[in-house]
């Protein structure tokens, strides 16, 4: 802080002196509190207790995105902070941390809280006010019924219940199941959903077996587990206790109750890692798994919220984490849409329900798990995807069921059902939709055309589906410069899945970032997609398994590797290709989506090239003029020709190197370079000028002074800006 007294053009009296001093601590007061003021956003979440390590994941996603949003600037030129509470999981304490919550004017909205007892227990304390909270994770119906200020973004229990009956009916046609129901409050929610549409759809359960932890190994229990001809299918309603639901998976196995290859269905309870352990393998070999979300399925937001977590915090993130993520973006979004007045916030988020949206022709918010848009209760509306339990890793099942959304096919559901490409279960209408698992493997990237942003690889793909509907050679390259050579090598049809590989080599069109050129870093991708079945009868997934992980080798010199990438997620045409199908009624714009998938392949340059051919040439010439102005002063008159010469040079070395990148609309790196290289040479040309003009007029003194500013000051300072331009 420069002292007042060291300014000599101003003379204060003591008296105003004093009065400025009063007034310097209450300007930096007034300075603080204004740069400190952010918008405030409550975590409540288990941060100790048993669930403290899904609590801490959730808590690392929200404070992922909100880094994200603070990094871009914030809301509104404002910074978003979290008052976090750690509720323990604990009704008491969650109740506490909601009125403290709630009492704090300045918070507002809130995610959270983990399991549903502590969620009805908050909002009793969220319901007498207008403060929302975003549950990412329960699924107790009553949240959605009985509260008023609880939005929840994972389907209920009763929901995933029925769901799971349409899924044995509708994918696996099966209809004479075991359930196996633990009497707490998850497992008798999902048995109300699953009793109620199994009367619907004239689904009787062979036997339904109710228990309570402390049953499992008695004579009891072992009673009931009688062989009968007649299973085939075993329901497994039981909570999150995964020490509880290996118990019944072991004690199943054992009783031979059923045949070996009898399919196992469960709610997401059973997205556990201990399910997926070589010790368990042997009893989850036919397990089913119902799940709001699955990484496999990642979409480009969750890869990318997946690869800022795992940089930040060392570790994958879980559905926890994807889900409290998401839950943090619509807060974010609400708040930036309506601002910080809570009752707005609660008017936004009432108003991103499906319908309304689609009959207003708006865009759904787009998540990492999925679109974060409601039903006609608060409760999220969302398909939920079937994953199948194989060698230690949860599989996206084959088929899948999706309900029927889209305006153009509800307008046409009769003879959609008459038809078949659309199945009606008790009233319920849905797709089926078929799974193609699509892999790849680069084997070297033959060059990078970074004038054409175009490039050419040779690599290893392959298709693994189930369904005689499925035909990969509808599968296209979405940026493709040109048509795909490809070789046929293998395909073979085992226990009804059907395996083709291929030998492939093509050139493909992609987007690239020039703003750190030559220092750049680029994403090459090659991205896919079946345009003859939209989304809702073909998903396109990764085959992440069997994919090489390994840093690829094969790559031109100017080029290094940085890492591999791959998801999934849709693409959406405004056209109906004149198909009859695709019609609703006049003017209609319909939003037609296929599945896509993309592989990416992050390179980094290699600046040596660049180094001889641009900034080698650039130093010369700055150096060359240096020596061109620091000459005494009466040898300079005959050395404005070199000065001229110095700025053609580097006017047309930068038209050599635009000979090389494309025309962009913004500044390059390299830009910065030349620019100041250009202002160098064009100071030294007016210097030049100066010095000549002053001699002429016989001032030696100024010519003398202007020569030395230019070369003692001037020079020196624009050789350090190129430095730090260099290295920063």
């Amino acid at each position: 802080m420069v002292a007042l007294d060291v300014l000599p053009h101003y003379r204060f009296s003591q008296k105003t002196m004093r009065n400025i001093g009063r007034l310097i601590p209450l300007l930096i007061l007034a300075l603080t509190i204004g740069c400190d003021k952010k918008i405030l956003i409550g975590v409540s979440l288990p941060l100790s207790g048993p669930n403290a390590e899904t609590g801490k994941e959730m808590l690392q996603a929200v404070q992922l995105h909100v880094d994200s949003i603070n990094e871009k600037g914030g809301i509104g030129g404002k910074k978003v902070g979290l008052v976090i509470k750690d509720d323990e999981d604990d009704p008491a304490k969650v109740k506490k941390a909601a009125e403290e919550l709630a009492g704090n004017s300045n918070v507002v909205g809130v995610i959270g809280h983990l399991n549903s007892p502590t969620v009805i227990a908050a909002a009793e304390v969220y319901d007498k006010t207008d403060l929302v909270a975003i549950t990412p994770v329960s699924t107790n119906t009553d949240l959605s019924t009985k509260t008023k200020n609880i939005f929840m973004l994972n389907r209920d229990g009763v929901y995933q219940g029925q769901f799971m009956v349409d899924y044995l009916k509708g994918a696996m046609g099966k209809s004479h199941p075991i359930v196996f129901v633990q009497e707490s409050r998850y497992g008798l929610r999902h048995w109300k959903g699953f009793e109620e549409r199994a009367g619907e759809l004239s689904i009787t359960p062979v036997k339904v077996i109710r228990f309570k932890n402390e049953d499992l190994g008695t004579e009891a229990f072992a009673a009931n587990l009688t062989q009968d001809p007649t299973v085939d299918s075993i329901i497994l309603l039981t909570d999150d206790n995964a020490d509880v639901g290996l118990k019944l998976l072991t004690i199943i196995d054992n009783s031979k109750m059923a045949p070996e290859d009898t399919v196992m269905l469960a709610p997401e309870s059973y997205l556990n890692p201990k399910y997926t352990t070589k010790e368990a393998e042997r009893y989850t070999d036919t397990l089913y798994v119902c799940t709001p979300f699955l990484w496999e399925i990642a979409n480009q937001t969750a890869s990318a919220m997946r690869e800022a977590y795992e940089a930040k915090y060392k570790m994958q993130p879980g559905l926890g984490g994807a889900m409290a993520f998401d839950a943090a973006m619509l807060l974010t979004t609400a708040i930036a849409e309506k601002g910080t007045d809570r009752k707005l916030v609660h008017e936004y988020l009432l108003e991103q329900k499906r319908k309304d949206l689609q009959a207003k022709r708006k865009d759904l918010l787009v998540g990492a798990t999925a679109e974060l848009v409601f039903g006609e209760g608060r409760f999220a509306d969302r398909d939920l995807f079937v994953a199948k339990v194989e060698h230690g890793r949860y599989k996206v099942a084959f088929t899948q069921l999706a309900t029927v959304k889209e305006p153009y096919v509800i307008a046409q559901l009769p003879e959609r059902i008459a038809n078949g490409s659309v199945i009606d279960l008790a009233g319920t209408p849905y797709h089926v939709v078929d799974v193609i698992f699509m892999g790849l493997d680069i084997l070297k990237l033959n060059s990078v055309n970074t004038k054409d942003m175009r490039f050419e690889v040779e690599f290893f793909m392959w298709y693994k589906w189930a369904s005689k509907a499925v035909d990969p050679s509808q599968i296209d390259a979405v940026n493709g410069a040109g048509d795909l050579k490809t070789t046929l090598l293998k395909e073979r049809t085992k226990k009804g899945v059907t395996y083709r590989a291929l030998r492939c080599k093509g050139t493909f069109n992609t987007q690239m970032d020039f703003s750190q050129f030559p220092f750049d870093r680029q994403g090459l991708e090659m991205s896919f997609v079946n345009k003859v079945k939209h989304s809702a009868h073909l998903f396109i997934v990764p085959d992440t398994r069997h994919m090489t992980h390994d840093p690829l080798k094969g790559l031109p010199l100017d080029w290094t590797f940085i890492q591999k990438k791959n998801y999934t997620g849709l693409l959406r045409y405004d056209s109906t290709f004149g198909d009859p199908d695709y019609r609703m009624g006049a003017g209609y714009k319909s939003r037609i989506l296929f599945s896509t998938i993309g592989f990416r392949l992050d390179v980094q340059r290699v600046p040596t090239g660049f180094a001889f051919t641009m900034f080698v040439p650039l130093v010369v010439i700055l150096v060359a003029s240096f020596f061109v102005i620091s000459a005494p002063i009466e040898e300079l008159k005959g050395r404005l020709p070199l000065g001229l010469t110095a700025l053609l040079t580097v006017v047309l070395s930068r038209m050599a190197l635009a000979s090389q990148t494309p025309s962009v609309a913004y500044i390059m790196r390299s830009d910065y370079f030349y620019l100041t290289a250009f202002l160098y040479v064009m100071g030294l040309i007016a210097v030049l000028s100066g010095v000549i003009w002053l001699m002429a007029k016989k001032n030696d003194k100024g010519a003398r002074l202007l020569h030395k500013f230019f070369v003692m000051g001037v020079s020196p300072l624009v050789a350090v800006v190129l430095l730090l331009q260099f290295i920063l």
